[in-house]
Formats: C-alpha cells, sequence, structure tokens
C-alpha cells in the first residue's frame, strides 16, 4: 500500500494512491453562471479539516471514521495496516508527539496541517525542510490541507517510512578531530551566544604566550617548541589580530593579543603550557649581511677560499681550475662557516 507522493519530494510510502486532482485557481475564479465566489477565509477549527481528509481517503478505497479512542482519523482498507491521521491547524510540538504515539499501534500516521497563507505570522509551513527532515527521521508521514480555491484539497509532502540515516564520515571525522585536539574542557556545553575556545583558539593562544615570554619570536623557534604544530597558518592568517611580523618570520604581538589573553585569563581559559617552555628569541639580522666569504679567507681544513669562487653556486671560480686535485687544496661541497660581525659566511669545504 503506498500513498503517492506530494510536490514538495518524499519517497513514497504507505500509499493512499494517487493525490487528489485538485488544481490551484486564481482568487475569484468565476462560476459557470458567471457569478464570482469569494475564496473560503480558510480553516478556523481542526474539525474543518476532517471533511477535505476523509474524502481524500475516502477516493482512495478506505473506509474512514473519527475519533476513535482518540486518533482523529482512523482509515482501513482490506487487510491492510490501518492508517492514522492527526489532525492540527498549525505544526506543533503536540502534533509530533502525538504522531509519536499513534506510531506504537500502526506505521502508517500522518499528520495533516492547514496550508498558512503567505505571510502569515507563527505558522511553520509544512513544506520547510526542517519539518519535513524532522518527520522523515521520525518515520511520520505529512499532509498539507489547503482550503482552496475552488475547493478544499489535500497534497501528501511526505510518506511515512523507515528512517535509515545517511552518515557523514566527513563531518564525523572533523567532530572527532577537534575533540582530540582540544585541550581539557574549556567550553560547557549549552552555554551562551560568546567565544568557543576552539582547538584552533588554543593553539593561537599557545603560540601568542610563547611569543610574549620573548617579546619576539621566529616561526622557526615556535615549531621547535612541538606546541604549535600549526603555526605558520595561525601567524600567517591572523584570523583574531593578535600578530604582527616585524621581518620575515620574525613576530610580536598587538596591543589586542593582550587585551584577550588577560580576558580569558579572568575566566580561566587559557591552554596550559609545560614548565620552563620557552622559544629562543628571534634576532633582526643586519642589511649589511654577506653572502660570500672575504677573500682569503682560512677555512678550518687549511684550505683557502678562491677569488672567483661564487657562493652558494657549487662552481668554481678562476682560481680553483689550478688547484682542483692538489692535496690540501679546495675540492667541492658548500659548508656553513662561523658567522663573524660581517655576517654569515659560505666557504668551500675540503677532504
Amino acid at each position: 500500500m503506498r500513498m503517492a507522493t506530494g510536490k514538495a519530494g518524499g519517497a513514497s510510502g504507505p500509499a493512499i494512491g494517487k493525490q487528489a486532482a485538485n488544481s490551484r485557481h486564481g482568487l475569484g475564479r468565476a462560476t459557470p453562471s458567471g457569478v464570482r465566489v469569494a475564496p473560503p477565509r480558510g480553516f478556523r477549527l481542526e474539525c474543518d479539516l476532517y471533511p477535505p481528509v476523509k474524502a481524500f481517503l475516502e477516493a482512495r478505497g478506505y473506509e474512514v471514521k473519527g475519533e476513535i479512542f482518540g486518533c482523529d482519523v482512523v482509515a482501513t482498507r482490506g487487510t491492510e495496516a490501518p492508517v492514522i491521521v492527526e489532525l492540527k491547524l498549525a505544526f506543533n510540538l503536540a502534533l509530533v508527539l502525538q504522531g509519536i504515539d499513534r506510531l506504537s499501534l500502526t506505521d502508517c500516521v500522518y499528520l495533516a496541517v492547514a496550508r498558512p497563507r503567505v505571510g502569515a505570522p507563527g505558522r511553520v509551513s509544512p513544506y520547510r525542510r526542517s519539518v519535513r527532515a524532522l518527520c522523515r527521521r521520525l518515520g511520520l508521514g505529512l499532509m498539507s490541507v489547503s482550503p482552496g480555491p475552488p475547493q478544499p484539497h489535500v497534497e501528501v509532502v511526505l510518506d511515512p517510512l523507515p528512517y535509515r540515516p545517511r552518515r557523514r564520515q566527513r563531518k564525523l571525522r572533523a567532530v572527532l578531530r577537534e575533540h582530540g585536539r582540544r585541550d581539557g574542557d574549556p567550553t560547557p556545553g549549552g552555554r551562551s551566544p560568546g567565544p568557543v575556545m576552539t582547538a584552533y583558539r588554543q593553539e593561537a593562544l599557545r603560540c601568542a604566550m610563547l611569543i610574549e615570554r620573548e617579546s619576539r619570536a621566529s616561526l622557526g623557534a615556535l615549531r621547535e617548541t612541538a606546541l604549535v604544530p600549526n603555526a605558520a597558518r595561525i601567524l600567517q592568517r591572523d584570523v583574531y589580530g593578535w600578530f604582527e611580523r616585524v621581518a620575515r618570520g620574525v613576530y610580536r604581538l598587538r596591543p589586542r593579543a593582550r587585551e584577550d589573553m588577560a580576558h580569558f585569563a579572568a575566566e580561566n581559559c587559557l591552554p596550559s603550557l609545560p614548565p620552563g617552555a620557552r622559544c629562543v628569541r628571534a634576532e633582526v639580522l643586519g642589511a649589511s649581511r654577506s653572502l660570500a666569504a672575504p677573500v682569503g679567507h682560512v677555512s678550518s681544513a687549511g684550505g683557502s677560499a678562491g677569488v672567483g669562487d661564487v657562493a652558494g653556486s657549487g662552481r668554481p671560480g678562476p682560481d680553483d681550475s689550478e688547484a682542483h686535485g692538489a692535496p690540501g687544496r679546495i675540492e667541492t661541497g658548500l659548508t656553513v662557516g662561523s658567522v663573524p660581525a660581517g655576517g654569515i659566511v659560505l666557504m668551500r669545504g675540503g677532504r
């Protein structure tokens, strides 16, 4: 037994057959006699829904009776499972609870509500996506009853079927990842709207707390602490407006960061840091840093850098062609020497 699905969609369920062929017409439709009939203003009582629902079911071969042991409408057809319909002028919690209670009698339970007028305040439309999703999850059918014109008609919005939810694996993985990354339980459930202490915010706070201890810090130093694995994304995106870039890869805190940290400290929401956790202070290197080795600088291997060496290129200069292969002379490879006051020296290492 299947009831045809209405225009609002939904899988076909316990059937009552095709819907009534009631077409929608404009306001003030003219009768064959030429007299214009004013459209009805709507249903005033729940019992006003009974005649169109009864006619709808009887047209599909059901024997319909009303008010049987608290059930608004009970319809039977041969040996099929009975159909129970609960009537309400508007979709509300009381109607849903009635429908759930009737599921203990039969699987074919429909909720019939009056279709609200366009712009009617405080009325929930049965075509609303959340309403259809709720009824589908509960295994309830849904009907919409319109007063017309030209006459009341019923439309099946949703048929009752056993609900099998489709698991959203991607969302589930995100929930479990956030649960595992979050430090402690900083945000109580059901709290009023406000900033939620997410795992991302906790990591950003750890980053700010480490920078505050050194006044400024480099990205590499923060990574070495292993406390801020997403330091690069946090510093570059700067979602909360806490970090200011002072040099390449070097950041310091803005005043807003300290204000927000004080606010979270007052709420006892700051994430924990291991005792003595620090990051090496970043030094802003001067623009005079030289990348080429001074001429004649003696390496630790006893050789000297060629006059024509190109630092960092790995190619020998003009003087290296004569010395290539000689004992104590420069061969191949680049090593980083000590950092004198003049800057970083790149030298060619010997054997």
